[in-house]
């Protein structure tokens, strides 16, 4: 990932810079505990990789969080400059998305900049609309489901279960776009 990840262009709009392996590997220990230390958040991370096991191409990741008897995830992608436009963030987030409202959450968030329109796009295949909301300079996208009795028992059990990473595999042939391959889930 430390060679996904170096591309100046992919911090145009988040800020910040590209990280070393020494901290990724620091994030990634962080991350794979899969929660919050006090449980109040759920995180969930996927890597995205062409179908055929080529390059790694970004992440798809969702943090989870229980308001009232909701359950929300923000979710977020990341995708190679040499992978965009082919629609692989399209794919992967929205096998991510489908996934996460199988397992019960009822809301999806994004914060995206204003400028990125690219990233807008994303968020459109996802049924996320804009809100008025920002966090200073990102605004909020969110979609809602219908509420689901399960969903606080899906929720405990992810906090729970296996390591929170996995593998998304979408095929991504620039004359067809992208597809997925297979639904998300857990690599142990």
């Amino acid at each position: 990932m430390v060679e996904v990840l170096a591309d100046a262009s992919l911090y145009e709009y988040t800020g910040g810079e590209a990280p070393s392996l020494e901290q990724l590997q620091r994030r990634y220990v962080a991350q794979v505990v899969g929660h919050s230390e006090n449980h109040l958040q759920g995180w969930l991370n996927w890597i995205v990789r062409p179908i055929n096991g080529g390059a790694l191409m970004g992440f798809v990741q969702a943090t989870l969080e229980r308001k009232a008897s909701e359950l929300l995830a923000n979710i977020a992608w990341v995708i190679s400059p040499i992978h965009q436009g082919h629609g692989v963030a399209s794919e992967a987030t929205k096998a991510m998305a489908l996934w996460l409202q199988f397992k019960g959450v009822n809301c999806l968030q994004a914060y995206v900049h204003p400028e990125h329109q690219a990233s807008m796009g994303v968020a459109r295949k996802q049924s996320l609309h804009p809100t008025n909301l920002t966090d200073g300079i990102e605004i909020l996208w969110e979609s809602w489901q219908a509420s689901n009795d399960r969903s606080a028992f899906r929720f405990r059990s992810w906090l729970n279960g296996p390591v929170p990473f996995g593998v998304v595999s979408v095929d991504a042939r620039p004359t067809k776009g992208a597809r997925t391959w297979y639904s998300l889930g857990w690599q142990v």
